[in-house]
């Protein structure tokens, strides 16, 4: 009797009413150049035809499973789809984004090659009319887990994306109950941390990442925040938890800090609730607070990392320290001084 070989990669998609794209999604999916893979589909209690969708694709090839569930929201859903994968290697796919045909295979070739138990590839920003490669100041590179997670801390040159990464399967935790929003960020960092290598493969562009205003970072609220500070803090305990202090260097304690006071820039401007700061001003104080003790802590383990920041990181530390008002000031008042904002490009729907 002939045992069928288990599946190079799992493809994780979790499905909520896409379906004005799902199709190319899908078919985006079947067109990878080598055979090896599944996918899982997992039909999140979509209230529009994008179950119908799944069910008639998979019909097409066995290699696509469908699950439907009732809606728990997409750290759930992937949940669901981690239970069923049985590939030596994971990825994920948004349903609203697409893939090239050779996407998986290259990030297979560059695991195969390198021994990294995780690989990180580049994307493309996809608008209606453009398309913007991502940008990132150093090429192909190889880094020791807590490297590698302290740059998932800083948030910048490694953003928290679960999509254009590609993770063993032993190093997979489920992302816990209950979280709805940046699961990403509190996810993604433990299974990092548990790895022996990831590999940092920015060539490898095959991933398009939609621009939508519906989707569900498109949302704004005040839970939406809230949701972030808890995934930063989360992370940053996370960190602290598992690696030992033999392991700490002054970049990733540098990379550490500044991830932090990026946070609390982020949430003083306003960023999570685009237009407006209507987070309580005594609610976002705490936060504030909380955040820069936290970064004290850090400072104070190797205060020489502070010498490595920039003196805008420097400023943001130190009013940060006098009181959580200034920083917060300091962040609204630099940024309607700033003139260097991302052009505004349209998104889809």
């Amino acid at each position: 009797m002939c045992n069928k070989k288990a599946p190079d990669i799992s493809i994780i998609v979790p499905v909520y009413n896409v379906e004005k794209y799902l199709p190319q999604c899908l078919d985006s999916l079947l067109s990878q150049n080598f055979d090896n893979w599944e996918a899982i589909l997992i039909d999140d209690g979509s209230t529009d035809s994008s179950g119908v969708i799944c069910d008639e694709y998979a019909g097409r090839d066995e290699r696509l499973k469908v699950i439907h569930t009732s809606n728990h929201g997409v750290a759930e859903a992937r949940n669901a789809g981690l239970r069923h994968a049985s590939g030596e290697y994971v990825g994920f796919v948004d349903p609203d984004d697409w893939i090239d045909s050779d996407y998986y295979s290259s990030l297979l070739e560059t695991a195969g090659r390198s021994g990294g138990e995780i690989v990180v590839g580049g994307f493309c920003y996809e608008h209606p009319s453009i398309s913007i490669p991502s940008t990132c100041e150093y090429g192909y590179e190889e880094f020791s887990s807590t490297e590698y997670a302290s740059l998932l801390c800083e948030d910048k040159r490694n953003p928290n994306y679960m999509w254009n990464k590609m993770f063993h399967r032993r190093l997979i935790y489920y992302t816990p109950p209950g979280i709805r929003y940046f699961e990403d960020i509190s996810g993604i960092l433990q299974w990092v941390l548990r790895s022996n290598k990831v590999v940092f493969a920015p060539d490898i562009k095959g991933y398009h990442y939609r621009q939508r205003r519906s989707s569900i970072l498109g949302k704004v609220g005040i839970g939406k925040a809230i949701a972030y500070y808890d995934a930063v803090m989360l992370r940053n305990r996370q960190f602290e938890h598992h690696v030992e202090e033999s392991d700490i260097s002054l970049s990733i304690v540098g990379n550490i800090i500044k991830g932090i006071l990026r946070s609390g820039k982020s949430l003083s401007r306003g960023d999570l609730l685009p237009g407006n700061n209507n987070i309580p001003s005594d609610m976002l104080s705490e936060m504030i607070g909380r955040l820069m003790g936290r970064a004290e802590k850090w400072a104070r383990l190797l205060p020489e990392a502070m010498k490595g920041l920039s003196l805008k990181y420097r400023i943001y530390y130190r009013l940060g320290m006098i009181s959580p008002r200034l920083f917060i000031f300091w962040a609204r008042f630099t940024r309607l001084c700033h003139t260097s904002h991302r052009r505004h490009r349209p998104c889809f729907d």
